[in-house]
C-alpha cells in the first residue's frame, strides 16, 4: 500500500467527538458574545452536534460537558 493510500484510509477512519461546551454562545471570562439560535438544552445541543456529523461524517459522538456539577442529575435520561 502507498503511503497516500494509507494516508487516505487513516483519514477515513478517523472519528471526531465534539465537546458539547461548542454548541454554544463563545467569548472570554471578560464578556460571552450571544448570538441567535443558540442551543438552549443538553438536547438542542445533542441535535447540532448531530448536524455536523451529518454534514461532516467524521464526528459521530459528543462529550457531554454540564457547565456545572450537577446539571446531568437534575434531568431523568428521558429529558435529554
Amino acid at each position: 500500500m502507498s503511503d497516500v493510500a494509507a494516508i487516505k484510509a487513516a483519514l477515513a477512519a478517523q472519528e471526531i467527538e465534539t465537546p458539547s461546551w461548542a454548541y454554544g454562545n463563545s467569548g472570554t471570562r471578560f464578556k460571552v458574545f450571544a448570538q441567535p439560535g443558540v442551543p438552549r438544552t443538553v438536547k438542542e445541543k445533542v441535535d447540532d452536534a448531530a448536524t455536523v456529523h451529518r454534514f461532516t461524517g467524521v464526528a459521530p459522538s459528543v462529550a457531554l460537558l454540564p457547565p456545572y456539577p450537577g446539571v446531568c442529575a437534575q434531568r431523568s435520561p428521558g429529558d435529554v
